[in-house]
């Protein structure tokens, strides 16, 4: 499996520019990773079309830590870590 790194940087343009910026269709959800300690420890943007897409994106990416999956104030999804 590759790292998260890598799934993120397909979804800028070799300038690093935000694609939702540029193609108005597309939207992003935040994929917060959270600590032990019920905290944020890291936030990544996913580039998606719709809530669907995210979730599915989002799966490739949960792991060792629980993830919430948010569009701006509304929830998507949550994943359990696995283990």
């Amino acid at each position: 499996m590759r790292g998260v790194a890598g799934v993120f940087d397909r979804q800028r343009d070799l300038l690093g520019r935000d694609l939702s910026r540029i193609v108005p269709h597309i939207s992003s959800a935040n994929a917060h990773l959270i600590d032990a300690d019920a905290r944020i420890a890291k936030r990544e943007v996913i580039m998606c079309d719709d809530d669907e897409q995210a979730k599915r994106v989002a799966k490739q990416l949960t792991f060792s830590l629980a993830m919430e999956l948010w569009q701006e104030a509304r929830m998507i999804a949550t994943f359990e870590p696995r283990s």
